[in-house]
């Protein structure tokens, strides 16, 4: 602009004699602003979500409060996109409590309060500039002459034959006091066994005053015998205030405690981790709590895994006397080819006798866990965002569980959302937690910066030897603020992870858990060689696969065997040692090398 007024003010021959390159220049400050105009019509335009009017009400010396939410019709990641500026013109008692200027991207919430300081209505226009259109509504504001009191009553939790009495507060936000004139009850005794009663009222007209609050009296219910639903009804007071009459209303609730009908404690059930095609039998010790002879029938086991489960003994019906115990036996057994690793059921008995309230004994569940044992064998940790190179991982073709962690790459603090799994070959499942089609585990915990946390435990089942690709998505999201409001953006990554599942006989987690040949690897991680330590006097083979479950090396003795690894690359190797008892038995056991030369 003083470039500009700078030509025009020069003498009409000064003008003329201006080169061809300056004569440009208006041209050119012109299309500056032109773009400059440009570039701001071509942002996101606002849309008003809620309606162009609103009317909000509140009593002198009040307020009330109200939203305005807009649309920036934007739904990517990435930083705010949208400037909008807000302004209220109108009435001062109308005023704006966000902040006057405001950056986002798709949604926000404009606030604004009313606060009368007379009688009169008023009215006021909230403005909301965006960046290519302006959105107004309109705002009525009226003054109420009377605010409803309020009362407040709690609920109850009834015991038989017992009365229960609380008291109940009025509560008065009008400047001016309240006389309260009568108290009722409304629809009480809905059901002919809840019984309601107002007592300790005082005498009345009762005043309150202005900004107070007052406990007016008692209500009290009563019940006389056990039914399991639900009891209302309501409780109105009326009050005057200056030239009028008002009331206040609540509704009554009341629930009644369940007698107690439990006649036993109970023991046992929970089996624990089993090795697939094995099993376990348990006790499930009970116990008569009650002061009469009870009597146990009809055992049977349900629940989702019922069949895993089978009752063994005693013989039923079973007597039971007061403070004696009853022991039944049960065997958890493990399929072959689990298809959970959680299973669960339940161990169920009619019990016929009294409970200690005098009403008949409940029905026997007792729960029955167990599980499916499948170590943890490796880890994999995904940064958050990825940085370079490929992720691997080592499993079992007998089931496989992996550690799996998430280190926060990013320049502020994450909150997880979610990981999801999905392999590449249908011949394979991997899941999260305990069920087999579980593909996401849910997560929602925040990740400092620098941080690492974890592990997630995934679940790997192969049918076979080999390799398969399988893909990690991770969603977190990244928290700023502009103003009052919180911006976030919410980022998915997916890694890919290649998974090389050994055979059985080179990875089985049993022998790696509990090895049944005692050996020793020196030195582990090995650079050039490692030497296999034996048992002494027992004549033992030993064998080395890599990761793919390819034979790499072997030989055999009875002290120790030496194997050279210069010749073979980095990575994880597993070596089997096989051998026999002194019974003649033959046993094996393997452990994991590390080669890092």
């Amino acid at each position: 602009m003083q470039l500009l007024s700078t030509i025009y003010r020069r003498p009409i021959g000064q003008a003329l004699q201006l080169n061809h390159s300056t004569r440009r220049l208006p041209v050119l400050a012109a299309a500056a602003f032109i773009l400059l105009f440009s570039f701001r019509a071509f942002g996101h335009p606002i849309t008003l979500l809620s309606p162009d009017s609103i009317t909000m009400a509140a009593a002198v010396g009040s307020s009330s409060e109200a939203t305005i939410e807009v649309d920036d019709n934007d739904s990517t990641v990435g930083p705010p996109n949208t400037t909008i500026e807000i302004s209220v013109l109108g009435s001062s008692e109308i005023t704006l409590e966000s902040d006057s200027i405001v950056q986002f991207q798709g949604r926000t919430i404009v606030y604004i309060r009313f606060a009368p300081t007379s009688s009169s209505t008023v009215s006021a226009t909230v403005r909301i500039v965006g960046d290519s259109n302006t959105v107004d509504v309109m705002v009525v504001g009226t003054v109420l002459s009377h605010v409803p009191a309020t009362l407040y009553v709690q609920g109850y939790d009834l015991t038989i034959g017992q009365e229960d009495c609380k008291g109940f507060i009025v509560s008065n936000p009008n400047a001016d006091s309240i006389w309260v004139t009568s108290v009722e009850l409304l629809n009480a005794d809905q059901t002919g066994n809840v019984q309601w009663s107002v007592t300790n009222l005082p005498t009345l007209p009762f005043g309150i005053r202005g900004d107070g609050m007052d406990t007016l009296g008692q209500l009290c219910a009563t019940i006389a015998a056990y039914d399991s639903g639900g009891y209302s009804g309501e409780l109105r007071v009326v009050y005057d205030y200056g030239s009028g009459t008002d009331s206040t209303t609540t509704e009554l609730s009341a629930s009644v405690q369940q007698p107690n009908t439990a006649c036993v404690g109970t023991a046992g059930g929970n089996f624990g981790p089993v090795a697939s095609g094995s099993s376990l039998t348990q006790t499930i010790t009970i116990v008569n709590v009650t002061d009469s002879a009870i009597t146990l029938s009809s055992p049977q086991i349900e629940g989702t895994n019922a069949d895993a489960f089978t009752i063994n003994s005693p013989s039923f019906p079973v007597v039971v006397s007061p403070g004696d115990t009853a022991s039944v036996s049960i065997t958890f057994s493990l399929p072959a080819d689990p298809t959970t690793l959680d299973y669960s059921a339940w161990f169920a008995a009619n019990i016929a006798g009294s409970g200690p309230d005098g009403y008949g004994c409940s029905s026997l569940m007792v729960p029955l866990n167990g599980s499916w044992s499948i170590p943890v064998i490796d880890s994999v940790t995904l940064d958050a965002p990825p940085g370079t190179g490929s992720l691997s991982m080592s499993a079992s073709s007998l089931g496989s569980r992996h550690a799996i962690f998430i280190q926060n790459m990013d320049t502020s603090a994450l909150q997880l959302l979610s990981l999801e799994v999905a392999p590449e070959d249908t011949n394979i499942d991997v899941f999260f937690g305990s069920e087999l089609y579980n593909h996401t585990d849910n997560i929602d915990d925040t990740l400092p910066l620098n941080g690492n946390i974890g592990p997630y435990l995934l679940t790997l089942i192969a049918p076979d030897t080999g390799t398969y690709a399988l893909d990690f998505t991770l969603t977190y999201e990244t928290q700023g603020t502009q103003g009052k409001h919180e911006i976030t953006s919410i980022p998915q990554f997916t890694y890919h992870v290649v998974a090389h599942v050994l055979p059985a006989a080179a990875a089985s987690v049993q022998t790696l858990a509990q090895p049944s040949v005692n050996f020793s690897l020196m030195p582990n991680p090995a650079s050039d060689n490692v030497t296999v330590m034996l048992p002494e006097g027992t004549a033992s083979s030993v064998a080395i696969y890599d990761v793919l479950g390819k034979l790499v090396w072997q030989s055999a003795g009875t002290e120790m065997v030496s194997c050279p690894t210069d010749g073979m690359p980095n990575g994880t190797y597993v070596v089997r040692v096989a051998s026999k008892t002194a019974s003649g038995a033959p046993v094996t056991s393997s452990k994991r090398l590390l080669i890092q030369k």
